[in-house]
């Protein structure tokens, strides 16, 4: 009886250092970038309407789901809601909280997000300990990639991104766990979220492989596929006429950016502290000694899933996203969290060696 006691004390626990950590990491994101209220191109108000600029205006999950909730809520209860003023009073750059057109969708939104980042905390964790089988090192791990969020959010920030880091993690858990099939349905919500959920799923592929045969995995790996295409397309056609593109081009742009050497020494506040800004040379230099030093340790399946999420990654990122977007990398998100994890349990074993001798 006082093992069991002694064992839900210790998720108890994990689970409120968890919390803790995704609360931190959200009060940074939302303290920085909140929605991107009334911005002309993608304001969280825009996206509600339908009337964003492409692409922003495809990332329709978490508007469709608060709209639905919105539509199906009794008004006595969103008025009770909206009197509350918590967000608009303690983050004065959310003007549309506060907007009686918006207020009820946008709280609705606010709490999924920090929900996604609270569930991306604790599902990482444990795809950590699947690929680590340290538990010390996957919760800690799990912990720092959540606070780092708002320190990838250079430039900008958006809503759809907590949860498409929680999609890319369940990619990740369904790879390794269960029934590969799982990954339809999922590609279905994850595209809706956003569209680069298509260029993710082949970085399951040397996971998949792993587990199935060439066989068994061809039918359900090219039907994700191929439904997250079809959900593309029906996105993309029903805000065919928005103004924008279906893919913004910042190639010449872009290449002048990352050929200037002082862009690698830029900062900014993050959490209220001055920090190291996007691509800046203390980032790069950091992520380079993890990567170095974990990757022979790492399964090679994961080493694989790392260098497909690059190839797609890079090419994206200087043709198509805006300078020194960070957090447009995060199809590295879940492989670098392994190595981070990695990482920390090669120094636990190190300290636990030395304290032994």
């Amino acid at each position: 009886m006082f093992s069991k006691l002694k064992r839900i004390a210790k998720y108890i626990v994990v689970l409120f250092l968890i919390l803790i950590a995704s609360g931190a990491s959200f009060n940074g994101y939302f303290t920085k970038w909140t929605f991107r209220d009334c911005k002309r191109q993608f304001g969280i108000e825009k996206i509600l309407d339908g009337t964003a600029d492409r692409p922003f205006v495809y990332r329709q999950l978490l508007p469709q789901v608060a709209k639905f909730i919105d539509k199906h809520t009794p008004e006595a209860i969103k008025r009770q809601v909206n009197a509350n003023t918590y967000i608009s009073d303690t983050f004065k750059q959310a003007t549309i909280a506060k907007d009686i057109h918006y207020a009820f969708t946008y709280k609705i939104i606010f709490v999924i997000v920090f929900i996604c980042i609270f569930m991306c905390a604790l599902l990482l964790s444990s795809v950590l300990y699947d690929f680590t089988n340290n538990i010390v090192a996957s919760i800690a791990a799990s912990c720092i990639s959540i606070l780092l969020i708002p320190v990838i959010m250079t430039v900008g920030g958006y809503f759809y991104d907590p949860p498409e880091w929680l999609f890319f993690t369940v990619g990740f858990k369904i790879a390794k766990k269960y029934n590969i099939w799982f990954l339809l349905p999922l590609s279905l919500i994850a595209t809706l979220n956003k569209e680069s959920f298509l260029f993710f799923i082949p970085t399951l592929l040397p996971l998949l492989l792993s587990r199935y045969s060439k066989m068994n995995t061809i039918l359900p790996f090219v039907s994700a596929i191929g439904l997250s295409i079809i959900m593309n397309l029906i996105i993309k056609h029903s805000f065919s006429m928005n103004p924008g593109f279906i893919m913004e081009n910042h190639f010449w742009h872009n290449l002048l950016f990352y050929c200037n050497p002082n862009n690698y020494l830029q900062w900014e506040f993050t959490y209220s502290i001055l920090m190291p800004k996007g691509f800046n040379i203390v980032n790069v230099v950091i992520i380079v000694m993890i990567i170095g030093s974990t990757w022979q340790s790492i399964i090679k399946p994961i080493r694989q899933s790392f260098i497909i999420a690059l190839t797609i990654s890079v090419p994206l990122l200087i043709g198509c996203c805006w300078e020194a977007e960070l957090r447009n990398m995060s199809l590295l998100f879940v492989p670098l969290s392994i190595m981070i994890a990695q990482y920390i349990s090669q120094i636990i074993n190190h300290e636990r060696h030395n304290y032994k001798v």
